[in-house]
């Protein structure tokens, strides 16, 4: 499933209100803590650094330099709840992982291969200049949820 809208248009905000308690949800999201993109782990319900302003080891796309081993820590937390949640988050998968880099080295056989379960929904977060990459790299999937309709949220079976 994708949740798609513009870029810093709430849509992080809007999912953890939403989804953040719910039992049967893990993944991470990446809001913004004091001027920082941080990395939320909705199963440990605690954040870690995820942009930085002084690290060496960076990753830099346009004006955001974000901790290599972050993108490790942020997919290490996604596998694990996969193995334990029903619905997984993902936020946000972006240019960088459209180029090839980014979450996309560790996570891009866990896209193809929940797309074959049926039991488990991974919940993808983009924005919408991404839409039509994301679907011709991973194809189409059955759930497309613009963020300024978040009522679709409760299109997902067994969510609520």
């Amino acid at each position: 499933m994708l949740i798609h809208g513009p870029v810093r248009s709430g849509k992080t905000t809007k999912i953890k209100s939403v989804l953040e308690n719910h039992p049967e949800v893990g993944g991470i999201l990446t809001p913004d803590v004091d001027n920082l993109r941080m990395i939320y782990s909705i199963s440990e319900q605690s954040y870690f650094p995820f942009q930085t302003v002084n690290e060496i080891d960076v990753v830099v796309i346009g004006r955001f330099r974000f901790l290599k081993s972050a993108f490790a820590k942020g997919s290490n937390m996604v596998v694990r709840d996969f193995e334990q949640k029903k619905f997984i988050l993902l936020d946000e998968w972006g240019p960088l992982e459209i180029s090839g880099n980014g979450f996309y080295p560790y996570l891009n056989g866990l896209m193809k291969r929940a797309a074959l379960l049926e039991r488990k929904w991974l919940l993808v977060v983009l924005r919408s200049t991404i839409l039509n990459p994301f679907i011709e790299q991973f194809g189409l999937p059955q759930i497309i949820i613009n963020s300024n309709d978040f009522e679709g949220i409760h299109s997902i079976p067994g969510a609520y």
